[in-house]
């Protein structure tokens, strides 16, 4: 019988033990609006610059600044060349956005891991008009930047799809 508990122990053991276990998606949603309200999105800079406990956004170009369109605080990416840039983001994965008006076409995302070397990035097959997703090559620490085509659009909710390294603790059978 004490052959069957050091069995069964060891059965818990490795079913719990963190070799099984996957590295977690968190997803961060920034509701622009929501958080300057909350005084969770702070402003510098000329309405230039809006801090997170997150993320930093730095618009430049054009006439880019945190302002309000249709009665809500966005990045607004108006006037030639406007651009918003983040500060570096830690583990991304992914990155989605809401943006009006809905029929905008030809935004550019673009990623770097030095925040000065640019590529840019399709969007996902998943999005749809008023809602992008872009899918990065791998996890890593990226900054992004979204950048004005020929029409103005306004930027309303950022989301941050971040996966943390998995601390597996790898085991060789042999």
């Amino acid at each position: 019988m004490k052959l069957f508990n050091y069995y069964s122990l060891l059965i818990c053991l490795i079913t719990l033990s963190p070799a099984f276990s996957r590295a977690a998606e968190v997803i961060t949603t920034q509701d622009l609006n929501a958080m300057a309200v909350a005084e969770t999105l702070t402003f510098s800079n000329s309405n230039k610059t809006g801090t997170t406990d997150f993320v930093t956004y730095t618009c430049s170009g054009g006439t880019a600044k945190f302002d309000i369109s249709g009665s809500l605080i966005n990045i607004c990416l108006t006037g030639s060349s406007a651009k918003v840039q983040t500060s570096a983001i830690e583990d991304l994965k992914a990155v989605a956005f809401r943006y009006s008006p809905t029929n905008v076409a030809d935004m550019t995302f673009s990623y770097s891991t030095d925040g000065s070397t640019f590529t840019t990035l399709a969007a996902d097959a998943s999005s749809i008009a008023g809602r992008r997703v872009y899918i990065l090559p791998t996890t890593g620490k990226y900054y992004i930047r979204i950048s004005r085509g020929s029409t103005d659009f306004y930027i309303r909710e950022m989301q941050f799809t971040t996966e943390a390294p998995c601390n597996c603790l790898k085991v060789e059978l042999q």
